[in-house]
């Protein structure tokens, strides 16, 4: 019989298992009797029977808990949380009813939780690990507004001089380059923004935009105030009561007139499922003074409540190319191959007014060392070439910029070709260097398309310029070279209730 040498002397097989099997029984035997133990105690929120919506505080009465120890927190027997406990405070845990959650059984897969009847548990340990108590309550999760059988029209109202304060954060990922280095975020901002109304005229809205000073901007590994960064003026637009935007107002001054997308709403009743068509404003980075307007499809989720208000759940995609914007100020363009843009947008329909915008958007393309140097990425894919120097007596031959040939070219805005080569533009005539930038961009209101002026059609997309031609004294500009890039840009923009 095959044997086990150990300290106290030769075990079998047969014996050494009935001792672990005894030990095994032991430990069972005292981890139910521990349990057994265990006091049962009454949650102190929510209630057993409580109807419950969006963030659900779970607490527990400070006489019931250990001043050492910890508690867990699971839902329908799922764990959700282990948290220390804090002395002296009843709350343990919020429970976000509409935030995505993971069952330890699944990892991976995010799970949402369904309107209906859900049991809270909370077990409270000392920190031997010791269960001491535990307790459960029954609620009934409902976020659903389920009373608008008959679906509502929406559209807004807002009043003069009323102001509203949203704050909003935005994330640009990389996901991946030619170069093969691991995801990482190259910038993020957290700002907030008063949205006022400056006039009101015919069921018209005079809406100014402007970001505060109190905003930061990370990029390439370095925190900024944003107004360090930017001059900060306001954007005005005119919009109608329905969101779409009929004037883009011209600035008074010189600056950074920043603006942020007004979520369109159409001019009549709608009911869960419906879809529609709609315009759809897209940045790139946290804010842009070009944004790119979409043609895209928006459909009615539902009605939930959302930070108190019961709103019209409201979810806008965008599938195909675009061209867009690398950089704030729009001076950096590039054309993307696919865009695939998913916006959530929570309407207030009896207060009328946008309560939360969420946007999550992937973009895949090839791109020059210009724009990965704005995305703030210049240091994850290659760079591209510049042109060469020139023989004459000007040493800037070829384009100063790596990454040299054109911009790409739009439907009616930026031609294709390169910067100038040889001395800088201006010094000899235009047609001896390469194509400058064109001036005939699109307007706002032609992108938008403004149902009370002429309509503004979409250029077809241009592909890159050719490489800049030298002038007489300088060599010719190379064509870019091109890096494969794969964004995920995401933003969150909350209305800041009670400011």
């Amino acid at each position: 019989m095959t044997t086990i040498n150990h300290k106290l002397g030769r075990l079998s097989i047969t014996a050494f298992s009935r001792v672990l099997a005894t030990l095994i029984l032991a430990v069972a035997a005292s981890a139910v009797l521990m349990a057994q133990n265990a006091r049962t105690i009454t949650l102190a929120g929510p209630l057993d029977g409580a109807t419950v919506r969006e963030s659900v505080p779970i607490r527990v009465s400070p006489a019931d808990l250990p001043t050492d120890g910890y508690v867990t927190v699971s839902v329908d027997k799922v764990f959700r949380t282990a948290k220390l406990i804090d002395p002296g405070t009843s709350l343990i845990y919020t429970w976000d009813t509409q935030a995505a959650y993971q069952d330890p059984n699944n990892p991976g897969t995010d799970k949402y939780t369904d309107d209906g009847a859900h049991e809270i548990e909370v077990a409270v340990y000392n920190h031997q690990g010791t269960l001491l108590a535990s307790g459960t309550s029954n609620v009934t999760l409902a976020n659903k507004v389920t009373n608008l059988p008959d679906g509502i029209e929406l559209s807004y109202a807002w009043s003069e001089d009323e102001t509203l304060r949203y704050k909003r954060h935005s994330e640009i990922n990389v996901l991946s380059t030619g170069s093969g280095a691991p995801a990482q975020i190259t910038q993020s901002a957290d700002i907030r923004f008063d949205r006022s109304v400056e006039d009101t005229s015919d069921g018209n809205f005079l809406v100014r935009d402007l970001v505060l000073d109190d905003g930061t901007v990370l990029s390439n590994g370095v925190t900024s105030p944003v107004q360090d960064l930017f001059q900060l003026k306001s954007r005005y637009r005119t919009v109608d009561r329905y969101g779409q935007t009929l004037v883009e107002e011209t600035p008074f001054s010189t600056g950074d007139h920043f603006g942020f997308p007004i979520a369109q709403v159409p001019g009549r009743r709608i009911t869960v499922g419906d879809s529609w068509q709609t315009k759809i404003e897209a940045n790139v980075t946290w804010a842009n003074a070009k944004p790119t307007v979409l043609n895209g499809t928006a459909r009615l989720d539902s009605f939930e409540w959302q930070d108190g208000y019961p709103t019209a759940k409201i979810i806008e995609s965008y599938d195909g190319p675009a061209k867009l914007f690398a950089d704030a100020r729009g001076y950096v363009p590039f054309q993307a191959d696919n865009v695939h843009l998913v916006r959530t947008y929570w309407f207030a329909y009896n207060s009328r007014r946008l309560v939360r915008m969420k946007t999550d958007m992937t973009i895949d393309g090839n791109v020059a060392a210009d724009v990965l140097s704005a995305l703030g990425a210049s240091t994850i894919g290659a760079a591209g070439m510049g042109g060469q120097q020139g023989s004459g007596p000007y040493s800037g031959g070829g384009n100063p910029y790596q990454g040299g040939g054109g911009y790409q070219g739009g439907g009616s805005g930026y031609q294709g070709g390169g910067y100038q080569g040889g001395p800088p533009p201006g010094t000899m005539p235009p047609q001896q260097g390469g194509g400058n930038r064109g001036d005939a961009e699109l307007t706002y209101d032609q992108q938008m398309g403004n149902p009370y002026g002429g309509a503004g059609g979409y250029g077809a997309p241009g592909g890159y310029g050719a490489p800049g031609a030298g002038g007489p004294y300088g060599g010719n500009g190379q064509a870019a070279v091109l890096t494969p890039i794969k964004l995920d840009v995401v933003d969150d923009c909350t209305l800041i209730v009670g400011e």
